[in-house]
């Protein structure tokens, strides 16, 4: 995708227009700071990605509907500060701006990836075209899961810095928003669509090996993997579209959490984002189901998804993180003061830090 403006690259959708990060920040710089340019040339300049007329470059921004009331002024003081979070609910990109950004990201991250996995699942589960892998082994599987999570790490990265909103955040922020139990329920988002039958239909590392069950229930707890077969299944049941499943992973990154620390603008920003990416996703919800009826099935749904984040988060602070990654002895298992701990004990024993996972 092009930028509208210059004609670079675009990194997603900004103030309503697909735009390049050079032209998002020009536009932003200029209304923020109501600087004014002249043009020399009686505004016939041609665009071009250096050096063009900086006042013919605004124009074409405001022409293509860059919209003025889409930026946030900052301001140094705390009064202005506040008054910039309360009124941002009327400044934040339109539905269908985010619709078309969120698109946008899945096909620059994902799409190659997807289209790759798609042709597997439908070769090995529709037509029994498993392939053969008699080279394999665990110690070759278990380097190609390392490689992947790697990728996967990555490509949550570069899927989050194309949201739009992100950019507003400071740099802590944006970090808490795609690791610990939000890069879990990622991954579990991501893959869920290449889970049927009870299978997953993947392939990992350099040499693309199926990560069937069959491995993963030599490399991780049976009882954990089976966590994610049904939290997978259930996603599944809900019935939403690839654009759709990315709206609800924003949603899941935007959500505040207690690793932010005390409530200050940048955590209000955050729960404000969270709010819009919500909006936008029923909003697409409401365009597509046929019916009140269908809408109000898929609600339930989602209500239920967010209900099931709650073990996700107590599955990841109680269980993944207590892993023992140095084990030489598969599967890996967690533990803690020298006790084994079970996903079934993360789950479902009260602590007294139950508190600060909520």
């Amino acid at each position: 995708m092009k930028c509208q403006v210059c004609g670079r690259t675009a990194t997603g959708v900004h103030y309503g227009v697909s735009a390049c990060e050079g032209c998002k920040a020009f536009y932003r710089r200029i209304v923020e700071n109501d600087t004014k340019y002249t043009c020399n040339f009686q505004k016939a300049c041609v665009m071009k990605p250096r050096a063009c007329c900086r006042a013919c470059r605004f124009d074409r921004c405001v022409e293509l509907g860059m919209r003025i009331h889409g930026v946030k002024v900052k301001s140094k003081t705390p009064e202005r500060s506040e008054m910039a979070i309360q009124t941002d609910s009327h400044t934040l990109d339109a539905p269908n701006a985010i619709h078309v950004a969120v698109e946008h990201a899945v096909d620059v991250v994902f799409s190659q990836q997807i289209a790759q996995w798609t042709h597997f699942m439908n070769r090995a589960a529709n037509h029994g075209q498993a392939p053969h892998q008699p080279e394999t082994s665990l110690g070759t599987m278990l380097a190609a899961l390392h490689y992947h999570n790697r990728d996967s790490v990555a490509r949550s990265r570069k899927f989050a810095s194309m949201l739009p909103g992100m950019g507003e955040l400071e740099g802590s922020v944006k970090r808490s928003l795609i690791v610990g139990w939000k890069w879990l329920a990622f991954w579990m988002l991501h893959h869920s669509p290449f889970l049927t039958r009870g299978e997953f239909y993947v392939t990992i590392g350099p040499q693309q090996f199926w990560y069937c069950r069959y491995w993963q229930d030599k490399i991780s707890e049976p009882h954990l993997n089976a966590f994610i077969y049904k939290f997978c299944g259930e996603l599944n049941d809900i019935g939403l579209n690839q654009t759709e499943t990315y709206l609800l992973l924003a949603v899941v990154m935007f959500e505040p959490s207690a690793e932010i620390g005390s409530p200050n603008n940048e955590c209000r920003l955050l729960q404000l984002l969270h709010r819009h990416y919500t909006d936008v996703l029923f909003d697409v919800l409401k365009q597509r189901c046929p019916d009140r009826v269908s809408l109000n099935a898929t609600c339930r749904k989602l209500e239920r998804f967010f209900c099931g984040l709650k073990q996700v988060h107590r599955l990841y602070y109680r269980y993944i993180r207590a892993i023992d990654i140095n084990r030489e002895v598969l599967p890996l298992r967690a533990s803690k003061g020298g006790t084994t701990i079970s996903v079934l004990d993360a789950l479902h024993r009260d602590e007294e830090d139950t508190a600060h996972l909520s």
